[in-house]
């Protein structure tokens, strides 16, 4: 999910962190696996020596691109009308909205006590 969050930009760790709602040690472990890996480029920012910048290398855009060639496939098998189309859709947003409240409560604790 990291190299998808990353995409064709160049972000700082602290973009990629609060883009993906990651947990900032397990992202830290997770970023420096990639960088180890060659599937994330890092270097150091000329305007902030301590801030660093990250990207996708041809090897991370390589399996970000096969992804996307079996998630196509995927989704060709279990989206067969319109119909199907709006209702995958639908569950899609959903989760999203979901997940993004979690990990705000997760960052911020529960919102419901504001």
């Amino acid at each position: 999910m990291m190299l998808f969050t990353i995409g064709a930009e160049e972000l700082t760790v602290r973009d990629l962190i609060e883009r993906g709602y990651y947990l900032g040690s397990n992202a830290s472990y997770n970023l420096k696996r990639l960088v180890e890996t060659g599937y994330v480029d890092r270097s150091v920012s000329e305007r902030d020596r301590r801030s660093a910048r990250l990207r996708l290398s041809d090897k991370g855009r390589r399996l970000c691109e096969a992804v996307r060639k079996v998630d196509e496939t995927y989704h060709s098998l279990v989206v067969r009308s319109p119909k199907e189309a709006r209702e995958l859709d639908t569950a899609i947003k959903t989760l999203k909205r979901l997940e993004q409240a979690w990990s705000t409560a997760l960052h911020f604790g529960d919102v419901q006590d504001a």
